[in-house]
């Protein structure tokens, strides 16, 4: 017979109708913050790859804007500055450099976009861990642009 209607478990003497509800919540107790990692670090490389994209196309838009005739290294700087801030990204902290930006037609450019990335939530959790801060460094993200002056 059922303790209560609609009970799933016949009651017993030996309570295995309460130990299988504690079983259940250990495993998800256990397993609940596994899943809850592995989400974090998904969107935390979601977050890593978004960055990496938007610095690859500062760089690509610096590097056409670089072969241009009659374009100075700041309208290069410029335009990186204008990729990353439309990408949500904080242009300040990006360094550009630029080469053969002043080279005559059919001569090389070179557009050098470095960003740096820091990782919320790893230093969230490290932040948990005494002295756990001080082992996380930034991760420089860099992307290059090759053109040919027009």
């Amino acid at each position: 017979m059922n303790d209560r209607p609609g009970s799933q478990w016949p009651a017993t003497s030996d309570g295995r109708h309460r130990s299988k509800r504690g079983q259940a919540l250990v495993e998800t107790a256990l397993i609940l913050p596994l899943l809850m990692l592995m989400l974090v670090g998904i969107i935390e490389f979601g977050r890593l790859l978004f960055t990496q994209h938007a610095v690859t196309n500062a760089a690509r838009e610096g590097g056409r804007v670089a072969i241009l005739p009659n374009k100075a290294e700041s309208d290069v700087v410029g335009a990186v500055a204008s990729v990353l801030q439309r990408s949500g990204l904080d242009a300040t902290k990006a360094t550009t450099s630029v080469s053969g930006v002043w080279g005559s037609t059919g001569s090389p450019t070179n557009v050098t976009v470095t960003y740096p990335y820091r990782s919320v939530a790893l230093e969230a959790v490290l932040a948990i861990i005494p002295g756990g801060t001080d082992a996380v460094s930034q991760i420089t993200i860099s992307s290059s642009s090759n053109m040919i002056k027009e």
